[in-house]
């Protein structure tokens, strides 16, 4: 049965979230306060009515995709709105927030939770192909674990997970851990490249962290290869004898990452104590190291 849904903050989450219910049959309404907002609504749902907030709120389920720090806001003046009804449904799509983010509106009497989805989203309508499969992670009253699974499942293709509220900020880490700092890991790498003669870097890369990315997902460590696999010492001496005389800005983040790849190849078993030791001594982090990366820096000039 399509239901009334409210979208109340038009970004990059909110619009793709919107455009995808639509497609399943749901009737979307928008409330996007700024222009640009506005204008990627409409652009992702043609189809949409767009209100103020008061002339939302009759809607079956509320839909609060404001950023993380505009949330508890918007969630007291949502509450404050008299045309709200008892048994209305609110979601949130924050994992940094709780529940206790809707607390003024379970006082109004309405069924509260959040759902994350586990994806990037960039706003765009290539977003929406991207949401089959994606896990959403759910924090709900008991009532709502059921009528979230249909949403989640039946409308936008993905797959419900169950996320306590103390859990939230290691969950929140491996996200950011895992796709943010990629993006920076990427570019750095692509930079390097260019630096050494390369003229369209990511085509050299992408198939190789492709087949990487699927090797890490599929095997864990015994996935890693590489020098640091192989236990090759001097090749890591190599690194970073080129990143101290190339006063590289990406020095500290390589020693960084390669000291906890040796580390999780010890670990898993990968290398010897001996053989990580060696390595571990090659990429220490030395003081003098980490005084020439603070002269580069120049942070706080």
């Amino acid at each position: 049965m399509p239901l009334h849904v409210a979208v109340i903050g038009a970004g990059r989450v909110g619009t793709v979230l919107g455009a995808a219910l639509a497609r399943a049959g749901h009737h979307i309404t928008v409330v996007a306060r700024s222009p640009r907002s506005l204008a990627r609504a409409r652009r992702l749902l043609p189809d949409a009515s767009f209100v103020s907030l008061a002339a939302a709120t009759d809607a079956d389920l509320l839909l609060l995709t404001t950023s993380d720090d505009a949330l508890v806001q918007a969630a007291r003046e949502l509450a404050d709105a008299p045309s709200l009804r008892v048994g209305q449904t609110v979601l949130h799509t924050s994992v940094v927030h709780g529940l206790g983010a809707l607390e003024p509106l379970q006082h109004r009497g309405l069924r509260i939770g959040s759902m994350h989805p586990a994806m990037t989203f960039t706003g765009q309508l290539t977003d929406l192909d991207r949401l089959p499969g994606t896990t959403f992670t759910v924090t709900a009253q008991p009532d709502l674990l059921k009528p979230l699974r249909r949403l989640i499942e039946g409308d936008l293709k993905g797959r419900q997970q169950s996320l306590r509220e103390e859990q939230r900020p290691l969950y929140h880490l491996g996200l950011v851990h895992g796709a943010n700092h990629l993006v920076s890991l990427v570019n750095d790498a692509c930079d390097m490249l260019r630096a050494g003669g390369i003229t369209h870097p990511q085509d050299v890369l992408e198939p190789l962290l492709r087949a990487a990315l699927d090797n890490a997902l599929d095997a864990g460590d015994h996935g890693l290869t590489g020098p640091i696999a192989r236990g090759d010492v001097g090749t890591l001496e190599w690194h970073v004898a080129t990143l101290e005389q190339t006063r590289h800005p990406a020095a500290d983040a390589y020693i960084t990452l390669a000291h906890r790849t040796a580390e999780r190849a010890h670990h898993a078993g990968i290398l010897s104590d001996v053989t990580a030791a060696r390595l571990m001594d090659a990429i220490a982090i030395r003081p003098d190291r980490r005084a020439a990366s603070t002269r580069r820096c120049n942070c706080g000039s």
